[in-house]
């Protein structure tokens, strides 16, 4: 019997660099979903501190009010870094670590020095394709990471195959 050829195969290094880029994509990929209410609540929060101080109402309250809402964005923006950092501290076994993945026509392999899986097409969650990335969702809250540079052939073919895949469930951000 013939041994099967892989459509398109591909090689990434998880790095921690990548796992940032993963981390801060994940927790923003529902962005109009979590986002907006996050940016409306922190503008009514900075306005009215803003009024407390201004118009001399409570100093106090206002003060706290727009530390408050610094506190809140500056958590929203450093904590993909604290997550990954956090991760990467405890568990050496990613970092650094090449994945292997071979595309078939009707599943996905994926192997590295731990082990490795067949998925079919079928099985597997969404597909969200970024600027340098392109991130095979497991479930909603795991994914391969697959570098679109460590392609062996030409990713607009990846691309539009992917595609025919997974139909509505392939997001470009």
């Amino acid at each position: 019997m013939e041994e099967e050829k892989s459509l398109f195969e591909n090689k990434t290094l998880y790095t921690k660099e990548l796992y940032l880029e993963f981390s801060k994509f994940h927790l923003r990929k529902r962005s109009l979903i979590t986002a907006i209410p996050l940016y409306i609540c922190m503008a009514i929060m900075t306005l009215s501190s803003i009024l407390l101080i201004v118009l001399n109402l409570d100093i106090s309250a206002g003060i706290a009010f727009l530390i408050l809402s610094l506190a809140v964005i500056l958590i929203y923006i450093f904590l993909p870094n604290i997550s990954v950092s956090k991760i990467l501290k405890f568990d050496k076994t990613f970092e650094n670590t090449e994945n292997k993945y071979e595309f078939y026509e009707d599943y996905l392999f994926a192997e590295n020095k731990y082990g490795s899986t067949k998925v079919d097409y079928n099985d597997l969650y969404k597909v969200y394709e970024t600027k340098n990335n392109i991130y095979i969702y497991i479930n909603s809250t795991q994914a391969f990471l697959v570098s679109k540079s460590g392609f062996d052939s030409k990713l607009d073919e990846v691309k539009e195959f992917l595609k025919n895949k997974f139909k509505e469930r392939y997001i470009e951000k």
